[in-house]
C-alpha cells in the first residue's frame, strides 16, 4: 500500500471533487506531508496514470464476460399466412479466446498498476524533496536580505567615516566592495528561491491553478537521533482509490 511506503494514498478524482480539500490543506503554512498529500491529489502526469489504470482494470473486468448472444426476431409472409422468425447467435470465437484474453488483460492492468505504482512513489519523493529545497532556499533567501542590509549600513558608514578622515580610502572600499558582493548573493539566492518554489508548484499541480501556498519560515530541527531505514517496507504492494471515476 502506499501508506506502506509514503503514508500516503493515491486517489483517482474529478476535478471538482478535490478543489475544496486542496484549498483546505494549502490555508495552513505547508508541510511536508501537506504537500506530498496535494501533490498525490492534484499532480496532473500522477492522474493521467491513475486515469490510464482505471481503463486498463475496465478492460481486464470486460475481458473476463461472455460476450452477449444476440437475438433476431421478425415475421415472414406468404401465401397468405404469416410465420413468426426467431434467430439466437452466439459469438462462438470469442467464447474460446475468452481465457487468453484475459490473461493478456490481467497482465496490462498489473504492468500498468505497478507503473503507477512507481510513478506515485517517485511523485511523493520528488516532491518532498523539492519541498526541503524550497524552503531552504528561501530561508537562504532571508539570511542574504539581512547580510546585504547590513553591508549597506557598514558601507555607509565607512563612507562616513572616510569623508570624516578617520577611514583610509582601502578601508572604505573594502567595505563597498562587500555590499556589492552581499547585494550579488541576495539576486542568487532570490533566483534560486524562485526555481525551487517554482518546481514545487509544478509537482504539487497548482500551476495557472489560481491557488496560492505559503512556506514556513525555516527547516524544522534535525531528530535527535538518526533513523533507521525499515527493511520491511522495501517491498510493498500498491492500494490506489478512485474517488468519483467510472471503472
Amino acid at each position: 500500500m502506499t501508506q506502506q511506503r509514503i503514508a500516503q494514498p493515491a486517489p483517482l478524482h474529478r476535478d471538482q471533487d478535490i478543489r475544496g480539500e486542496i484549498t483546505a490543506l494549502l490555508a495552513a503554512p505547508l508541510g511536508a506531508d501537506t504537500a506530498v498529500r496535494v501533490a498525490l491529489l492534484n499532480n496532473h502526469g500522477l492522474q493521467a496514470a491513475l486515469a490510464e489504470l482505471a481503463v486498463a482494470e475496465a478492460d481486464f473486468v470486460q475481458a473476463g464476460h461472455l460476450p452477449n448472444p444476440g437475438f433476431r426476431f421478425g415475421q415472414v409472409r406468404g401465401g397468405g399466412e404469416t410465420d413468426i422468425d426467431r434467430g439466437l447467435s452466439f459469438n462462438l470465437a470469442a467464447l474460446l479466446t475468452l481465457p487468453s484474453r484475459a490473461g493478456i488483460e490481467r497482465s496490462r492492468f498489473e504492468q500498468t498498476k505497478l507503473q503507477a505504482a512507481l510513478q506515485a512513489v517517485t511523485l511523493a519523493a520528488d516532491t518532498r524533496k523539492a519541498y526541503y529545497a524550497a524552503v531552504a532556499t528561501a530561508q537562504a533567501l532571508a539570511f542574504a536580505g539581512k547580510v546585504r542590509e547590513a553591508a549597506e549600513a557598514a558601507a555607509e558608514l565607512g563612507a562616513r567615516m572616510r569623508t570624516a578622515g578617520n577611514w583610509s580610502a582601502l578601508d572604505a572600499a573594502r567595505e563597498r566592495a562587500f555590499y556589492h558582493d552581499a547585494e550579488t548573493r541576495q539576486a542568487q539566492a532570490h533566483l534560486q528561491a524562485t526555481a525551487a518554489r517554482e518546481a514545487l508548484i509544478r509537482l504539487l499541480g497548482l500551476a495557472d491553478s489560481g491557488l496560492e501556498f505559503t512556506l514556513p519560515d525555516r527547516l524544522p530541527d534535525l531528530p535527535d537521533r538518526a533513523r533507521t531505514a525499515n527493511t520491511d517496507s522495501c517491498v510493498a504492494s500498491f492500494e490506489i482509490t478512485f474517488t468519483g471515476a467510472d471503472t
